[in-house]
């Protein structure tokens, strides 16, 4: 007599096949997102191209004041680097120099790319985040820090703790209006209180707090950049 588990074994294996093939074929096509990209200033964004799903460089605008129009990326698996370059013309042919690049995740859907241009440096940095409406609601507030140093603070009474190159998540602002948001930074003998500001927060806006490090070398105090979006904007 065949024993009675052994009637499971050909149903897990069959199942486990039809898993892995539909695995393999996920992995099989192509990605795509949306994504719009701001630039923090002092900094160079001029002349700087992607390749759009047409496989055409189609130049990147970059707005002072707000995020840009949406650009669309697609590419095939394995997942692919996106490049951001300049067109170099030497007198001849001309060439690609990458200036940036980054690792796209397959699950994005809407994503904001923050572009810094560090001195002393022919690369850019770009810090992407989620930024779909799900992820990013109006009526909150998200906060990234660019300085070197671990942050700690409150936002509208909310605590959030923020390591340097870090997104917090969306906070929902409780009280429309001027919303109190403050950070300190601990050193080996104190704490300092580093950032502090009454901002007006709308429930028809969602806005992008961005620390950055001092603007003169010794200071405690660090810079900020707010880049706010409003819901009729969209």
């Amino acid at each position: 007599m065949i024993p009675r588990s052994s009637f499971w074994i050909l149903p897990l294996f069959l199942l486990g096949i039809c898993a892995f093939s539909l695995t393999s074929t996920a992995q099989e096509g192509s990605y795509e997102f949306e994504f719009r990209v701001f630039g923090l200033h002092p900094g160079n964004y001029k002349g700087i191209y992607y390749l759009n799903p047409d496989g055409d460089p189609e130049a990147l605008q970059f707005d002072r004041r707000q995020r840009s129009v949406f650009y669309h990326f697609r590419a095939d698996f394995p997942v692919q680097p996106l490049r951001f370059f300049r067109i170099i013309d030497d007198g001849g042919e001309g060439y690609f120099q990458t200036v940036a690049e980054i690792t796209p995740n397959p699950s994005w859907s809407e994503v904001l790319l923050l572009f810094t241009d560090p001195p002393q440096s022919e690369m850019l940095k770009v810090y992407p985040a989620e930024d779909d409406e799900e992820e990013f609601p109006f009526g909150s507030l998200r906060v990234i820090n660019l300085t070197s140093i671990p942050l700690g603070g409150s936002i509208d009474k909310q605590t959030e703790n923020i390591a340097p190159g870090q997104w917090t998540d969306a906070f929902s602002i409780q009280r429309p209006g001027k919303v109190d948001v403050l950070f300190a930074a601990a050193t080996s003998d104190s704490v300092h209180l580093v950032y502090r500001k009454s901002m007006p927060l709308w429930k028809d806006s969602r806005t992008l707090l961005i620390l950055r490090p001092p603007a003169r070398s010794g200071s405690i105090r660090i810079g900020a950049t707010t880049l706010q979006d409003f819901e009729s904007q969209n």
